[in-house]
């Protein structure tokens, strides 16, 4: 696009990760970019030809960065530290196209190409690490019923935070139901990071005694918004997921935001989530509870038994577990 064939040439160079091409003064001298490209070749002139495409080339070397072949990952390590610098430099340049990587990386875990949903699922769980709801997209919250048609809308820059962290539960939760062995591990990983970047953004006191006073109240802002977002779509969608993975990660993240989230956002919905954390640890019991509850003819000494038994695991799970009592609390 840029018109400049010879970029191309530079980045094709400058992605060769084997050894055998440096392992001597001779072969460097020989095969360096400087020889095959001339003298005129410079680094720093590929970056800034580059820069008015990062937006679009960035989330292509991401993906490929966690290909799940091994030859892949390094050529496109190698390419990727050229370009950026890699460490900070790298998450410097990522930062500055967060939003339309983000948005090309989730429509990348639909792929019908199985290893560019492992290498999206991948790029994913690293890039979102401790971004705030403004990075993301910022707004209120997204409290529509119909979550299907909201998060299906095409990605543009002023997509909300709330649609976009949406998106990143929806890509989570398909990737651990996926068909392919590769994609579940992958997104293993990704679930685990939208877990902690939405626990994260819904805590309403994090780094609040070095934050100014109207920064403090921005984050209370925005962690209402991320807290009503994050609640309303577990409550109604993730926690009826018919994978366990799946299933067992959204109740992880419901359980997190209850123990860090205001008691005024929690009241709101106290009905559904007490509702919803007893049919959580009723799925908890022993296949054989529900197997003999079928059997029993209700009212005879063996069904109250039985009944008595699973109420008093509920009380003693109730006991143990402070984060799981947090909601039953605020209903005394």
């Amino acid at each position: 696009e840029s018109g400049r064939t010879e970029i191309l040439y530079s980045m094709l160079i400058m992605s060769v990760s084997h050894n055998i091409w440096t392992s001597s003064e001779k072969r460097r001298d020989s095969y360096g970019p400087s020889t095959l490209l001339g003298e005129e070749f410079n680094i720093d002139k590929v970056k800034t030809a580059l820069r008015p495409f990062l937006s679009r080339l960035l989330p292509r070397i991401l993906r490929a960065c966690y290909d799940p072949n091994k030859q892949t990952r390094e050529q496109m390590n190698t390419l990727w530290n050229s370009l950026t610098g890699g460490g900070e430099e790298g998450r410097t340049a990522i930062t500055a196209n967060f939003r339309p990587t983000m948005d090309a990386l989730i429509e990348e875990t639909s792929s019908k190409f199985w290893r560019a949903r492992v290498g999206a699922c991948g790029a994913l769980a690293q890039i979102i690490v401790g971004r705030s709801w403004k990075e993301i997209g910022g707004g209120s919250a997204v409290l529509d019923e119909n979550y299907d048609l909201v998060i299906s809308k095409t990605s543009s820059e002023r997509t909300s935070g709330g649609i976009r962290l949406l998106r990143l539960w929806r890509s989570a939760l398909r990737a651990l139901d996926d068909v392919r062995t590769n994609v579940r591990e992958s997104g293993e990983s990704l679930a685990r990071s939208v877990r902690g970047l939405t626990i994260q953004l819904c805590n309403p006191t994090l780094d609040l005694a070095q934050e100014s006073k109207e920064t403090s109240q921005e984050r209370e802002r925005d962690s209402i918004a991320a807290s009503a977002t994050a609640l309303k779509f577990l409550l109604q969608s993730g926690l009826k997921q018919q994978c366990a993975e799946a299933a067992g990660i959204c109740i992880s993240t419901l359980i997190g935001i209850i123990d860090i989230a205001r008691p005024a956002i929690l009241e709101a919905l106290l009905s559904d989530v007490i509702y919803a954390l007893l049919m959580a640890m009723s799925n908890l019991e022993p296949a054989a509870f529900s197997y003999l509850a079928v059997r029993q003819e209700r009212g005879t000494s063996d069904y109250e038994n039985l009944t008595r038994l699973r109420l008093q695991g509920l009380y003693l799970y109730h006991n143990r577990d402070t984060h799981m009592s947090a909601p039953f609390s605020l209903s005394n």
